[in-house]
């Protein structure tokens, strides 16, 4: 199972990285004067997207639940905490791009220090989860108990479910659900919003065709991470708390978290009409002096 995912996630992590590159030059080699400084905008996407991909293959962390507890954990080249713990962080830097560019900061320390701080081991956590580390129960993951420490760990109550609360894993899940929630809601409401004023005040439509196609090219990159990426980690994080485990989660998990940046890349190059006709074009040409070259 967890090769198959490996897999998979080689396969895509290519696709990714060679989509986004391409990106970044249908951005830079584009002649389209309207789109301005957007392509600033843009560029940033991929090159967070280029980022984010080469760290997902560097760390290729894996999710897990057993009982009342959620661990991440590296499988890849870095493969300590501390490698999980910066793919946390990384993994969060797509979320204020989408919101403000400012916020980046903020958010990317802030899901590190919950992730290295809250979700440290501890001896109980240890202990509780010694049967998975040791190989005595079935999981999708192939563990050794030598590397337990080396695991994002968060086990939520000391006892049964509901019983006896660990309170900083809890908060930490809390935290890390806060800023999930937050950062869609304003991305609800400023799409509503932009829409409302594309609706009322600009009349040219060429200009309204523009902000409309990156309107919609923005609502897809939200769109897609929330299903892909933010759910299934969701999942693996938030159902332990009441007890619930799925170890299918932990095999797609991989493999989704590292295919919006390849979504993303393909969402601006086909919702932005100028970029999609030029990419076409390039392929055709590429195509015929093929041909030529054959004949």
């Amino acid at each position: 199972k967890q090769d198959f995912s490996r897999e998979l996630q080689d396969i895509i992590t290519v696709l990714a990285l060679t989509v986004n590159m391409m990106l970044l030059r249908i951005v830079f080699t584009a002649h389209r004067h309207d789109i301005g400084a957007y392509r600033y905008l843009m560029a940033s996407f991929a090159v967070s997207d280029l980022i984010y991909t080469s760290i997902h293959w560097l760390v290729y962390p894996i999710p897990e639940m057993y009982g009342n507890a959620f661990l991440l954990s590296g499988h890849g080249l870095f493969n300590s905490r501390l490698g999980a713990c910066i793919y946390c962080g990384v993994y969060s830097q797509a979320t204020p791009i989408l919101v403000f560019h400012f916020l980046y900061r903020t958010l990317k320390i802030r899901s590190f220090y919950v992730m290295n701080n809250l979700f440290r081991p501890d001896e109980e956590t240890l202990t509780r989860l010694a049967p998975l580390f040791s190989g005595n129960t079935s999981s999708p993951v192939i563990h050794r108990i030598e590397t337990a420490g080396e695991h994002i760990q968060a086990l939520y109550w000391s006892g049964e479910t509901y019983s006896r609360a660990r309170w900083k894993n809890l908060l930490g899940a809390f935290d890390a659900g806060f800023t999930i929630a937050a950062t869609y809601t304003a991305i609800i409401m400023c799409a509503y919003l932009i829409n409302k004023f594309l609706s009322e005040h600009v009349r040219s439509s060429k200009t309204l065709s523009l902000h409309h196609q990156l309107y919609r090219s923005l609502l897809c990159q939200a769109i897609y991470p929330l299903i892909t990426t933010y759910s299934p980690l969701g999942v693996c994080m938030f159902l332990p708390i009441i007890g619930v485990n799925f170890d299918w989660v932990s095999i797609l998990c991989p493999p989704l978290c590292v295919s919006h940046p390849l979504f993303d890349a393909l969402i601006l190059i086909f919702c932005m009409s100028d970029y999609r006709v030029r990419e076409l074009c390039c392929r055709s040409m590429f195509l015929r002096q093929i041909g030529l070259s054959r004949c």
